[in-house]
């Protein structure tokens, strides 16, 4: 607490100290050109905050996926806040001048240094994120206590030398001081720091694994789906293997990764097709093949990323040669799978956390640590350390996986990546460069069928809409988003017959808004999930001026297009007033009539039994989803 509260009162410091130093030392006048300027950038370093806090948010109930979210807000953020610190750069004399000619004259550079001050500062909030979502506060209190420190001390000095603008430099310099030294050590932000007491040695320092430490043998029996599909590869003498065991094979929350012969690829896609899957546009011939499908009674998804060579993202698209013919020689069944041997699972699977992920996530640690005293029966972890030009021994990377050192593993990742990177040949650059060149121009002919499905959920208030739309989405195996299309709900926080007529007038625009977010995700391949759509107006209207009423509420409900898919959700008029009290049970009961004869207007729309186990909705409603998904992917292949 104690340090969290420190660092609280470091990062308030600056901003609620300067303006005191600033009339302390130059007058009042001085501090006014200073205000304005600072009032003027304050968005955009609200907006770098506002970031930083949805990534502690966010990375506190994902700690394992905190690298890849801080990367995601960097990007997302960096894309909007670096052009509009620009911008402001540059217009800087024109914003001051609307306040007068003096503001212009006195603090158009002081504005430009804040405005660009704002990027070292959005990535300063970000690194404290991480640190308190890390509860490295210590790292936190260095960074905002030493920005806040330099600012405070350069100020008063250069105040006096250089007048107003002098504080600007005072404030970037701090800024971009903190960010660089945050930049450098930006890595070993995400490094393990939990090692522990080193394991013994065999002669030679291989790493042995002790009695009773063999390699975990799942006694859990893969998803039944995935059972069947892979007694039906068996059959068909199709040479495969899964290159990692998912943490529970009965419900894998990932992808299922699986390793086949190039000459067997063919087969296993035709064979995954008669067990439901549905290869993903783009992704539907080998070497880049992925299989989906949707289990209903399970009411789960199924994802496999199948490959015909063992290959990593980093450095871009390598590939072990040799490696894929080896580990399907070695592999082996077991618990109805089939599985490489222990020493291809340590490597392969250490690789891909080192050069994949960059880490060792805390639920594969375990795993690596059980399998580490195999590693010597594998060639893969010395082709691997070959291709890096001989920078690191296998039996350093064994050795820290039986320490447990994961830090120490996460720096060895990354100079086994930068000298597989420096020693690739220009044949396998040039290979890699085409594959990416190819897939991006095929990009504009997959639009048709990888453009998202749009899903909207229907029926009175409490028959659990909202409820559901996060049920679908965080099941949802690829990107979705939920955009909120109820039309009455700002109705009721109107004041006044004016706010009431201005209402009236926008809501047309605000539906459209909506629409055209949602058109924006659906051409990025995303699922689209409407909670509520315009069909609400088709209730009837109530007195007064029922005739009118009835007139704009036709032109609502047909404003904009209808959904791909409608899901009307039917529950008992008493059942949904228990849920949620505020409506009426007779008025609910109403609605609900008029909502299950709505499939009998719009032929995108079902009924579904929402009075049942929540699961079972969500399950009824992302089968209908997967149908639509099912029909899309599958057109122009047949």
């Amino acid at each position: 607490f104690t340090a969290d509260y420190a660092c609280s009162v470091a990062a308030l410091s600056t901003a609620n100290l300067m303006p005191v130093i600033i009339t302390a030392v130059a007058g009042a006048t001085t501090n006014a050109y200073w205000a304005l300027a600072y009032a003027v950038t304050l968005p955009l370093y609200a907006f770098g905050q506002n970031i930083g806090t949805s990534l502690l948010l966010h990375g506190s109930r994902e700690r394992g996926a905190l690298e890849m979210l801080t990367r995601k807000a960097a990007i997302q953020g960096g894309r909007i806040l670096v052009p509009l610190a620009a911008l402001l750069a540059i217009l800087a004399p024109t914003i001051l001048a609307l306040f007068g000619a003096a503001y212009a004259g006195g603090s158009a550079d002081l504005l430009r240094l804040l405005a660009l001050g704002s990027i070292p500062n959005f990535i300063l909030s970000l690194a404290v994120s991480v640190a308190r979502v890390q509860r490295r506060l210590r790292r936190a209190l260095l960074a905002l206590g030493g920005e806040a420190l330099i600012a405070l001390a350069a100020a008063p000095p250069l105040l006096h030398a250089w007048g107003v603008t002098a504080v600007g430099i005072a404030w970037v310099g701090a800024q971009v001081v903190v960010a660089t030294w945050l930049l450098m050590t930006w890595r070993t932000s995400f490094d393990s720091t939990d090692v522990a007491p080193p394991h013994r040695l065999a002669a030679g320092g291989v790493p042995q694994v002790a009695a009773g430490e063999a390699t975990p043998e799942s006694s859990t029996l893969p998803h039944p789906v995935l059972r069947r599909l892979f007694v039906a590869l068996e059959h068909r003498r199709v040479r495969w293997t899964l290159l990692r065991v998912p943490s529970n094979p009965a419900a894998p929350g990932g992808d299922v990764d699986i390793l086949v012969a190039p000459s067997d690829a063919h087969a296993l896609r035709d064979v995954a097709a008669d067990h439901g899957f549905v290869a993903l546009p783009g992704w539907d011939s080998p070497p880049d093949l992925i299989l989906v499908s949707y289990d209903r009674p399970s009411g789960r998804w199924l994802v496999l990323d199948v490959s015909t060579a063992v290959s990593f993202r980093v450095p871009r698209a390598w590939r072990l040669a040799g490696a894929a013919h080896e580990v399907l020689n070695r592999r082996r069944p077991r618990d109805g799978m089939v599985v490489p041997s222990d020493g291809d699972a340590f490597w392969l699977l250490l690789l891909h956390c080192l050069l994949d992920k960059g880490r060792v996530p805390a639920h594969r640690q375990a795993q690596l640590r059980s399998l580490a005293g195999a590693g010597h029966s594998s060639r893969l972890g010395t082709a691997a350390c070959l291709a890096a030009g001989g920078r690191l021994a296998p039996i350093e990377l064994m050795r820290a996986a039986v320490r447990e050192d994961w830090s120490a593993l996460g720096k060895m990742g990354r100079r086994l990546a930068t000298g597989i990177r420096r020693r690739r040949s220009v044949r396998e650059r040039l290979r890699a460069g085409g594959h990416g060149v190819a897939r991006l121009a095929r990009k504009p002919l997959l639009i048709p069928r990888r453009r998202g499905i749009s899903l909207a959920l229907l029926g009175p208030n409490g028959v659990g809409k909202s409820t559901a739309a996060v049920a679908v989405q965080s099941c949802f195996p690829f990107e979705s988003r939920i955009v909120y299309m109820g039309i009455w709900k700002a109705a009721d926080r109107a004041r006044g017959r004016a706010m009431a007529a201005l209402e009236i007038l926008a809501r047309p625009l605000t539906i459209w808004r909506r629409y055209l977010l949602a058109q924006y995700h659906l051409m990025r391949g995303r699922l689209v999930i409407f909670d509520r759509y315009v069909y609400e107006a088709l209730l009837p209207p109530r007195p007064p001026l029922v005739a009118a009423k009835r007139a704009y509420f036709w032109v609502l409900a047909h404003s904009i297009p209808r959904p791909q898919v409608a899901a009307v959700l039917d529950v008992a008029g008493s059942v949904a007033y228990g849920r949620k009290q505020e409506n009426p049970a007779a008025e609910l009961e109403s609605e609900r009539r008029m909502y299950a004869r709505l499939p009998e207007r719009v032929s995108s729309a079902e009924l579904i039994d929402a009075g049942v186990d929540a699961d079972q909705v969500r399950a009824d409603i992302t089968a209908i989803v997967w149908r639509e998904l099912t029909a899309r992917w599958q057109r122009g292949t047949r």
